[in-house]
């Protein structure tokens, strides 16, 4: 059977718990209490590793939902949680529908079970179901990405916030887990600081690296050596997207990707 993007979901469970899950009202109840963000960008192409790290501060296990964006055009490719006990589970991807049926059904017999799904191509929903009292959970996503030409720069472009723009005005035929992820409750929400690490790798030389969103953070910190250069951002709030500018000295020459393929033989992109 042949998955598009709409139906993908990811899930991965160990353990069996004789605890009862505690019901959570509302997803900000639960504590996430660490968010980063790592990135190689090569040329155009961008892999980004966004890991989230929740708490569960409760004395029973307790269920986790975060509604977070992604670029529109990224392709999720990778997926884990580790436990505090060093427990690395690595996620497989199913048909949508299937995934959601084996998480509603490992929650509901006390197993530690973990669902990302995309509600549409620029949003996800993480379920993380059943942590265990007292500890943390980390979970780490991983995706593809392109850079964005604007004039003599390419823009590296971060979504960190929900913001009005991904909700079009009039919008019809939602289902409750669109509405809801489109719209998620924000009474008592804290932003969380994200600390960010950017690595670059051009063509040519890099002339600067810049942010037109942070450009007076207290914990920016931008490096450029030829054609390798670096950006990071220390616990910055996530109230607002993040973009980084890059430019280079040859950066409207033609170029050309080509990927390696298991089998040793290339092909171009």
């Amino acid at each position: 059977m042949q998955l598009t993007n709409d139906m993908i979901g990811l899930l991965g469970w160990f353990a069996d718990s004789d605890e009862e899950l505690v019901p959570v009202s509302a997803p900000f109840q639960v504590s996430l209490v660490g968010v980063k963000v790592e990135a190689e960008v090569v040329d155009f192409i961008a892999e980004v590793k966004l890991t989230q790290c929740y708490l569960n501060t409760h004395d029973k296990p307790i269920e986790a939902t975060y509604n977070f964006p992604v670029e529109e055009g990224g392709a999720v490719c990778g997926f884990q949680a580790k436990y505090e006990d060093g427990t690395i589970v690595k996620g497989v991807v199913k048909e949508k529908n299937e995934a959601r049926r084996e998480y509603t059904e490992a929650v509901r017999r006390g197993k530690q079970a973990n669902l990302l799904e995309s509600v549409r191509r620029d949003i996800f929903t993480l379920n993380v179901g059943n942590i265990p009292p007292k500890e943390f959970v980390q979970i780490t996503i991983t995706y593809i990405t392109s850079l964005k030409a604007r004039e003599d720069a390419a823009a590296f472009i971060l979504p960190t916030y929900i913001a009005p723009r991904y909700t079009p005005p009039g919008e019809r035929n939602m289902t409750d887990l669109e509405a809801q992820a489109l719209a998620p409750p924000t009474a008592g929400v804290k932003f969380f600081g994200m600390d960010i690490k950017i690595n670059f790798a051009c063509r040519s030389n890099i002339k600067e690296i810049t942010s037109p969103t942070h450009t007076s953070e207290p914990g920016i910190s931008c490096e450029v050596q030829g054609k390798k250069g670096f950006f990071g951002l220390e616990d910055v709030p996530m109230d607002r997207d993040i973009v980084v500018l890059v430019t280079e000295e040859e950066c409207h020459q033609p170029r050309v990707c080509f990927e390696i393929l298991e089998d040793g033989t290339s092909k171009a992109g």
